[in-house]
């Protein structure tokens, strides 16, 4: 299947069957393939606009989950003309609750395969991609979770995650 290429040399890579190389450790450089073989970046304009659009991701996976989050606790939900009760409450009861437990399940789908994604974007091992999902993830949670209290996003976590 695979095999180890070459001599030991700077940075470590893995050849597979067709010719094609692997990364298995950090590198440097703005030529990468980033998720599927038809996204290389073969100029440094391609490498850094994919490294703006990585961020971008970012931010919006953490949008994602404060979204979700806010929309599971009824809190934070949209309002209209200064009404007190949030959006989704002034629907029937049993067709709301449905519907946004339904939305909750599927923002939950869409969050975890971004979160998968941007897992895989890390593994390909470029130094600046990994910087710049970092990056976008920091910048979203400074924007949109930073400022929504303990009560809100900020205490909610798996307890097998929680340190």
């Amino acid at each position: 299947m695979w095999s180890w290429g070459g001599k030991r040399t700077h940075s470590r890579v893995c050849r597979l069957k067709k010719g094609k190389m692997m990364h298995m450790t950090f590198y440097w450089g703005t030529k990468a393939t980033l998720l599927f073989d038809e996204w290389v970046t073969k100029t440094p304009l391609q490498y850094y606009l994919s490294l703006l659009g990585i961020i971008i991701f970012a931010v919006v996976h953490e949008w994602l989950f404060t979204f979700r989050v806010r929309l599971a606790s009824k809190k934070g939900s949209p309002r209209a003309d200064g009404l007190d009760r949030p959006l989704l409450d002034q629907f029937p009861k049993q067709k709301s609750l449905a519907f946004q437990e339904g939305l909750v399940a599927l923002l939950y789908g869409v969050n975890a395969s971004t979160g998968y994604l941007l897992m895989l974007l890390v593994m390909s091992f470029n130094g600046g991609v990994f910087i710049a999902v970092v990056v976008g993830l920091v910048n979203g949670y400074a924007f949109f979770r930073s400022k929504t209290g303990p009560e809100d996003t900020n205490q909610i976590a798996d307890p097998c995650c929680v340190g």
